[in-house]
């Protein structure tokens, strides 16, 4: 537990520095978000890294592949391809549509899932 720990300070430590990554002006960026979650009443800790490579088509709308990884039994569980598309937006308000594929493990089709996300 304790090795999973620092391993996950260490990694927060390397993804900070190197977060997310823009290509000049081609609308190519790469994110990194690592997540430390630890649970006092179940005594839990779990730590995951996410990927995301993302293509920005116009002012509106991202393309994008991602994948998460589990920190404390690394091992490649899925892909999730999608599209956002910003609806609408005025100051911090906000009406995007989303749709996502998911692939499992073996790159197989495992679901579609489309939203309406608000923000207010």
């Amino acid at each position: 537990m304790k090795s999973i720990m620092l391993a996950t300070v260490a990694m927060f430590g390397f993804v900070g520095a190197a977060s997310a990554l823009e290509l000049g002006q081609s609308g190519v960026f790469f994110d990194n978000t690592t997540t430390a979650t630890y649970s006092v009443e179940a005594d839990a800790f779990t730590a995951s890294h996410e990927m995301n490579l993302n293509y920005g088509i116009g002012d509106k709308t991202t393309v994008y592949a991602l994948t998460e990884v589990d920190l404390s039994d690394v091992e490649f569980t899925g892909l999730e391809l999608g599209v956002d598309y910003r609806a609408w937006a005025q100051n911090a308000n906000e009406v995007n549509l989303n749709a996502h594929v998911l692939l499992n493990e073996d790159l197989d089709y495992t679901d579609t899932v489309v939203e309406l996300e608000v923000k207010f």
